[in-house]
């Protein structure tokens, strides 16, 4: 029996990209300091009102979130374990903080499980 040579060329590209670009820590970090630095702004900081005030105060609070996300690299740091499968990595914050676990593959996450 003879494999053909097309679909296993394939499948060893697949296999060698997946293996390439399983994203590290590092990565993680950024995407988490990322997506909490976005829904931050979004969701708090954000304002429509054309009021001082409130203007200053979303001012304040974006300046804070991106003075803030240095903490927020150490504290994922300090708390996410890798679980490394070499064609894709799964990562999982402290349970006992919050409920936060990504699957990263190819420079990508997906999130898995949020909440708490």
């Amino acid at each position: 029996m003879k494999l053909p040579i097309i679909p296993l060329s394939l499948f060893t590209v697949f296999i060698i990209g997946a293996g390439v670009t399983n994203p590290d820590q590092k990565k993680f970090e950024q995407f988490i300091m990322e997506k909490g630095s976005t829904t931050i702004k979004q969701e708090i900081c954000q304002t429509e009102s054309e009021n001082i005030l409130e203007k200053f105060v979303s001012n304040a609070c974006t300046l804070l979130t991106n003075s803030s996300m240095e903490l927020v690299s150490r504290f994922v740091t300090e708390n996410t374990t890798r679980q490394n499968f070499l064609l894709f990595s799964i990562y999982e914050v402290n349970p006992e903080i919050t409920e936060f676990k990504a699957l990263g593959m190819f420079n990508n996450f997906i999130v898995l499980k949020e909440g708490k």
